[in-house]
């Protein structure tokens, strides 16, 4: 195995011969895992490509073959499928040699068993989970650079997201986070804060050597697409010429001016085909209007967090969520422009009324829902015994 420093694949000098197999990082490729509810092998891609769409995630099939499905686990009802969608390649993100197939970076890594795993691809941490049989369940890119109580939050919340969606079918046992060549592990004090919000022991070990999945993606970028179509067409043309020599030994003249013809013809091709790249202004239009939303999107106020958060509040037994409405509305009045509401209404049910009203004064004194105003009725006994509960809380900005 052989390490560079190099941040582009174009850049890497001395590629081996022989068949090529090129992992994409974590951060270009987006996972969106699900429970499909069928175990009909011929309707996966197409409920695959249903949840993508839905998820905001579906490829542009002018770009190449950039999204794929794996199927992790089938039965006669049921099946666990991992959707993934990869960003087009930027200038420089393929290298000199053509590959023969594509995958990504956390497929190519041996998982131990129903773990949360993260490592460093290019100075940034990400992280995987794996279920019962080492198999990559999601991947995520963290979105800094340090191992704080931020980066520890977030791989919180996505496995707790994962539990709630039932894609992981086992309970997680373990967190090892890799460090490479050169690299020195987090310090104990983030190691133990991440060990505190996953509820799992952390370790840091070697960083294993990757290998090539069994079933290799159907990932295929359109640069190297287009490449290949004018590699056959030159294939076959070459076999036409050469037919053509072999039986019309009196035409070799014509045949080679043919030839010729339908080289440089092929060589326009290759050429075109290496110049393609992904259209800029599409990717900052999309840049702009996710600006536009960051009100709206801010992950510190995400649905789940939310949930999350008053999930921490309630007590441990006797009490049960039923209903969570979180709601981020941006509100238009004349003359005053744009202004952000967010409110959000829990309902649920408890065995008696101190552990009702218990919740209620823990929601007040949280410190995520400082800022906010709620409205805490006292509980009400139904008829089956249980007292019910309507809290209401609102922030407006």
């Amino acid at each position: 195995m052989k390490a560079t420093a190099e941040r582009e694949a174009l850049s890497v000098d001395g590629v081996p011969g022989g068949n090529l197999t090129m992992a994409f990082p974590v951060r270009d490729v987006s996972a969106a895992p699900f429970v499909a509810a069928t175990g009909d092998k011929e309707m996966f891609r197409d409920l695959a490509d249903l949840h993508l769409e839905r998820s905001g995630l579906r490829a542009s099939d002018a770009a190449g073959s950039l999204s794929d499905c794996f199927t992790l686990r089938t039965d006669e009802e049921e099946a666990l499928l991992l959707p993934v969608v990869l960003s087009p390649p930027p200038e420089g993100g393929l290298p000199k040699k053509s590959p023969k197939a594509f995958d990504i970076s956390a497929r190519c890594l041996p998982m131990p068993p129903n773990a949360v795993v993260l490592w460093r691809e290019f100075g940034r941490w990400v992280f995987a989970v794996s279920d019962a049989k080492g198999q990559t369940v999601y991947f995520q890119a963290l979105p800094g650079a340090l191992f704080d109580q931020q980066l520890a939050r977030e791989v919180a919340l996505g496995t707790a997201q994962l539990s709630m969606q039932e894609v992981l079918s086992a309970t997680l046992e373990k967190c090892e986070i890799w460090t490479g060549e050169g690299e020195f592990p987090p310090s104990d004090e983030s190691q133990a804060a991440l060990s505190k919000y996953l509820e799992l022991d952390v370790q840091a070990v070697r960083k294993p050597s990757p290998r090539i999945p069994e079933v290799v993606s159907h990932l295929l970028p359109a640069d190297i697409r287009a490449e290949r179509v004018a590699m056959q067409k030159a294939r076959q043309t070459k076999l036409a010429v050469a037919a053509g020599v072999i039986a019309y030994l009196g035409l070799i003249g014509f045949l080679a001016y043919k030839f010729n013809d339908a080289k440089t013809r092929t060589e326009i091709a290759e050429k075109r085909a290496a110049a393609s790249n992904p259209v800029a202004e599409e990717v900052a239009r999309f840049t702009s209007k996710w600006d536009e939303l960051q009100p709206v999107v801010e992950n510190e106020y995400w649905p789940i967090e939310q949930y999350f958060r008053a999930y921490q509040a309630a007590p441990k037994d006797g009490l049960r969520i039923k209903v969570a409405e979180m709601h981020n509305e941006v509100q238009f009045q004349a003359g005053q422009g744009a202004s952000l509401k967010r409110f959000m209404i829990l309902e649920g049910e408890s065995t008696a009324p101190e552990q009702a009203l218990e919740f209620g004064e823990n929601l007040k004194k949280s410190d995520y829902f400082s800022s906010f105003e709620w409205s805490i009725k006292s509980p009400r006994q139904t008829n089956t015994g249980a007292w019910s509960f309507i809290y209401e809380t609102s922030l407006a900005l």
